[in-house]
């Protein structure tokens, strides 16, 4: 009765036409919410102006990749949190967050495992060319030797940019093969990468030192088109290049020259800069050694309602006052209270 006194008169809202796709229902938000006498709404967004318009008085808002521009958060008059169901954050101002004092959050390991093992799946799809044959075949091409030459698995160096938990479950897939695992992550401990078998190396030694190089990080302003003309040409003539992160990460023209080039003999892309991406006359889909997905790494059948109830969790902890440790804007806004 307590609880649900001092939670009386509060909304959540869920505000993406995304999540309708994703999750066939919202039950277990709702029976977690209303046990502590929550409101929860679900809307369907679909303009800033209306955004605004639900927004304005909701105690907390749960998204998965509805912008969230700053032009919305400062109408915010009550919200307490904003959570992302997901790990990537990019589509909220962060710094609008923190000026306004709501805390954002994401949900970090909902699914690492999923996203792990289907970046290391798309590696080797294309260290061993199944996708590639399957389309010769079906072009009437019955060719084995065909296309870029392949080694054997434990004369390949697997490079990771970022190795938080996604990365570590992708190099602990990888590291039976017996490959050589280097990593550039200036926030990864050395516990970490010798409990991973892993070599600490600088961005420009991953590039150049890897066959298989995997981008594991979240898109923002330091992160965009990181992997770009200059850093192709760093790269080992043949390398790969595997994205489960976000499109961005990697400027896709520059991509597509370098695979033009032959710096680049495949890619593995669960993301890319555009999407959907639906539009036929896409260069991008002329490339036989580019094996796609549709933004689907996280697939499974536990994935949703994990990501659910953990996504739910994180609001109601900090509707309760506390500051969980998936705060991305933690630090900055035990700054901010330290001031006021």
């Amino acid at each position: 009765m307590h609880t649900q006194a001092k939670f009386s008169g509060m909304r959540v809202l869920v505000v993406d036409s995304k999540l309708i796709d994703l999750f066939p229902h919202y039950e277990i938000e709702r029976e977690m919410f209303e046990k502590e006498g929550i409101e929860l709404d679900v809307q369907n967004i679909t303009s800033q102006e209306e955004y605004i318009r639900l927004a304005r008085d909701a105690d907390a808002l749960m998204l998965i990749g509805l912008k969230t521009p700053r032009e919305v958060i400062e109408k915010l008059e009550k919200c307490k949190v904003i959570v992302r169901y997901g790990v990537g954050y990019d589509v909220v101002d962060v710094q609008a967050c923190t000026d306004m004092g709501i805390a954002l959050c994401n949900v970090p390991d909902a699914g690492s495992y999923e996203v792990g093992s289907h970046a290391f799946a798309l590696a080797m799809d294309c260290l061993r060319k199944v996708t590639f044959y399957d389309r010769q075949i079906r072009k009437g091409v019955w060719h084995a030797g065909s296309g870029y030459t392949l080694k054997r698995m434990y004369d390949y160096t697997f490079g990771y940019i970022g190795f938080g938990n996604i990365g570590r479950v992708a190099a602990g897939l990888a590291r039976p093969l017996g490959v050589k695992i280097l990593v550039y992550d200036p926030y990864v401990s050395d516990e970490v990468l010798e409990e991973a078998g892993a070599v600490r190396a600088t961005f420009e030694e991953v590039l150049s030192g890897s066959d298989v190089i995997n981008m594991h990080l979240p898109l923002n302003p330091n992160t965009y088109h990181m992997i770009s003309v200059e850093q192709f040409k760093l790269m080992k003539k043949g390398a790969i290049i595997i994205n489960t992160s976000r499109g961005g990460l990697i400027d896709q023209e520059a991509l597509m020259d370098a695979i033009d080039e032959g710096i680049v003999a495949a890619a593995g892309l669960d993301v890319n800069e555009h999407e959907p991406l639906t539009d036929l006359n896409d260069r991008l889909l002329t490339y036989d050694t580019v094996i796609l997905t549709p933004h689907t790494a996280t697939e499974s059948n536990v994935y949703a309602p994990t990501l659910q109830e953990k996504a739910a969790k994180t609001a109601l902890q900090v509707l309760r006052g506390e500051l969980p440790v998936n705060t991305i804007n933690r630090k900055e806004l035990i700054e901010r209270n330290k001031n006021v």
